[in-house]
Parts: C-alpha cells; structure tokens; sequence
C-alpha cells in the first residue's frame, strides 16, 4: 500500500513537471468551455475555417469528449474559394458537426458584393449583418470564441477565451500576470450573472 502511494505522489510530481506551458493553457481553455457550457443554455461557436477556429473545434472536441455539444455558425459571404468549401464539409462530416451556414442573402439579393461595392461595405453586410441575423434567428445565449494573445497587445500577458452574451457582455475567464508583478497570475473570472439580464 505505502508503495502505491508512494508510486502515485512520484507520478503526479512527474505529471506536473512534465506539463509544458502549451498543456497549461490547453487545460485552461478546456476549464472554459465547460464552464461556459455549464453557465448558458443556448450557445454557439463560430467557425470561420480558419487555423483559430480550428483549434477551438479541437479543444471543444477535447473538453467534451470527443463531440462538440453546439452547433458551429459559419458566416459565408459567398466569396470563399472552392476549397475552403471542400473542408467544411469534409471537417463537417470528421468531427460531426451540427454547422449551421449563415448567407446574407438579402445583400446579395441587393447586389452587395466586391464587384460593385467597397471592401468595408462588403464585410460589414455579408459578414456583420449576417452575424446579426443568426443571432435573432436562433436567439442563443453566447457564442464561444478565442482571442490569441499575440494578436491583441491588451492580451499579451494573459491567457484568454471569451464567451460573448447576446446582450453584448462579456463572460469571460482569463489567466492575467501583470507587469507590476511578474511572478504572480491572478485568475479574472466574470460568470453568468453579468451575462444574464
């Protein structure tokens, strides 16, 4: 008996030494997907095929056991190439995806495209709209998605996955270390009730 303990306090330690800094934020990112899933109760991921949003499919993949218990929205602005079509549906099918595909067809409808209008106007209506109206149609609670750090200078000394609210709020669990103490990671963790109003 004293060597089984002994056996399991040596893998343990092992365990936490061995745990790189991309397995930390992989455990983080996993804590938040559970936590949002547990806080609303109708929520969605978009999914624009890129590498982030496939990595959030990943991790969903992996805090929930290998399913994604949400549907994933992607936007299609008409414009994507054939082959990024191709992968959706080929992604769609391997992970078993509920997707559901947004087309602004009233802006099409309108003539809205890069032929015939600038490069704002086209994201604003095919993307922005579209997003709009996914989210009156379905009426969900939030929507899952990722912020690199790297790419946000407010983020770059924390790790961070948000889960923004229909009322634009934001639930979100972040790992921060400031400058003003370097050795130190305060956990900010806004929960559900300043998402539900």
């Amino acid at each position: 008996m004293a060597n089984s303990v002994i056996l399991l306090q040596q893998n343990h330690l092992m365990t936490e030494l061995n745990r790189t800094h991309l397995d930390q934020l992989e455990s983080q990112s996993i804590f938040i997907f559970r936590e949002a899933y547990h806080a609303f109760k109708n929520i969605a991921m978009p999914w624009s095929m890129g590498k982030d949003s496939n990595v959030l499919i990943w991790l969903a993949r992996k805090a929930f056991f290998g399913r994604v218990p949400f549907p994933v929205l992607h936007i299609d602005t008409t414009y994507e190439f054939p082959e990024m079509l191709e992968f959706r549906e080929w992604a769609t099918k391997y992970h078993t995806l509920n997707l559901i595909v947004k087309i602004n067809t009233e802006a099409r409808a309108r003539g809205i495209g890069y032929e015939t209008h600038d490069p704002v106007t086209v994201t604003h209506e095919l993307k922005t709209v579209a997003l709009q109206q996914a989210l009156a149609e379905y009426k969900w609670d939030a929507l899952i998605t990722g912020i690199r750090r790297d790419e946000d200078p407010a983020r770059k000394h924390s790790h961070s996955q948000n889960v923004f609210c229909a009322k634009r709020k934001t639930f979100s669990l972040t790992w921060v270390q400031p400058d003003h103490a370097p050795n130190r990671k305060y956990r900010v963790h806004n929960r559900r009730n300043h998402c539900r109003t």
